[in-house]
């Protein structure tokens, strides 16, 4: 008992430790109230230019290779987020995020696997519409052998028993387990990988270098099982891929962002980004992708779409108040679209505090269901 003990206080040591190093050891990253991570801090301008490569140019992507990771990068993220129902029409959302981040160069003498410059994060919940309830989970780990990792010619990532790996023809393989709280997912690509920006080059900012490479794909079949307390739902529905990397992405004025992915009864599916700046205005590099029915992606600017705040919640958690419903315009595709979450609270409270959830979307003659992330309030 006492070995397991000494050994549980020196994983936290070990994990605190890279926390702090992944932060710098400065406390600008940390928002004061709860003493979690500010995303838009780690996401900033405060890096090495001279050791990670930094996205300025749009590239050639090739697939399934650009599924995998970049280590060239510092930061990396694999997002999947979904809308699934069993045939009871019992409604859940889920989220499972991996996030890698580099912590500076190797060196000539890091010959050990053990030794590794990243950390690797990951993000899991699960929405229970029916039930009005909300579970979420991380986990932290250094990229080392057994415990965290990715694939660099195919997409496969993974820390502990949480991971994603590539499945038959293209297809992927979702598993998540903590506190009793499971998903078994099977996703099958519908439609093919779409570039988002200028050929999936996506500018934050006037600094050249502030962007990510960013795709999506932005329809997959769902097929598996969510288990909750012991109880198996058997479920299906769509789900939604999207893959960045980068070294810098926001400017010093940037505060966060707010980010919408919406799959349409018509099979048409829309991603939208608003960023904010700390004045309360919306920066012009704000954009978006419009996907058709076929797959075909058309770049929106930030003057082809309107998104306007209608309601807010605040959180009985953190004191936060986040936007919970709005209406978005995009006059050159006729659209009016009113979104708003499934559930309130669908905080996300951990290391980093922020809004993710599932949403229901309506709209004269349409209808649909998405995600949305809100980030840096």
């Amino acid at each position: 008992m006492r070995s397991k003990i000494i050994y549980s206080i020196l994983v936290i040591l070990v994990l605190t430790l890279f926390i702090l190093i992944i932060l710098n050891k400065s406390e600008n990253y940390l928002q004061s109230d709860f003493k979690t991570i500010n995303i838009s801090k780690v996401l900033s301008n405060d890096i090495d230019k001279t050791v990670f490569q930094r996205a300025t140019k749009p590239i050639k992507f090739y697939f399934p290779k650009d599924h995998g990771s970049h280590p060239e990068y510092q930061t990396e993220w694999w997002y999947f987020t979904g809308n699934l129902r069993d045939t009871d029409n019992n409604r859940f959302g889920y989220q499972l995020t991996f996030f890698r981040r580099a912590l500076g160069s190797k060196t000539s003498n890091d010959n050990s696997a053990w030794r590794s410059n990243e950390v690797y994060f990951a993000h899991f919940a699960i929405t229970d519409v029916k039930n009005e309830k909300y579970y979420s989970f991380e986990k932290w780990s250094r990229a080392v052998p057994k415990l965290a990792g990715s694939d660099s010619g195919n997409l496969g990532v993974w820390i502990d028993d949480w991971r994603v790996t590539a499945y038959l023809d293209k297809g992927y393989l979702l598993e998540s387990n903590s506190e009793n709280k499971s998903i078994s997912l099977i996703l099958k690509q519908a439609k093919k990988e779409v570039l988002n920006g200028n050929k999936g080059l996506s500018q934050k900012s006037m600094e050249p270098g502030n962007a990510s490479y960013y795709y999506s794909i932005t329809r997959l079949n769902t097929t598996g099982k969510i288990i909750i307390d012991g109880r198996e739902y058997v479920v299906e529905g769509l789900s939604w891929f999207d893959h960045e990397w980068s070294t810098s992405v926001l400017a010093p004025n940037q505060t966060g962002w707010d980010w919408f992915s919406i799959q349409l009864g018509d099979n048409t599916d829309i991603m939208i980004y608003v960023l904010r700046l700390k004045d309360g205005s919306v920066d012009p590099f704000s954009s978006g992708t419009f996907v058709d029915n076929l797959g075909n992606a058309e770049h929106l600017s930030s003057s082809d779409f309107y998104v306007n705040i209608k309601d807010y919640w605040k959180s009985p958690k953190t004191n936060i108040k986040y936007p919970s419903k709005w209406n978005i315009t995009i006059p050159k595709h006729s659209l009016t679209l009113d979104v708003e979450p499934v559930l309130n609270n669908q905080e996300f409270s951990h290391s980093f505090t922020y809004w993710e959830g599932a949403v229901r979307v309506s709209g004269g003659n349409i209808s649909g269901e998405g995600y949305v992330e809100l980030t840096g309030y």
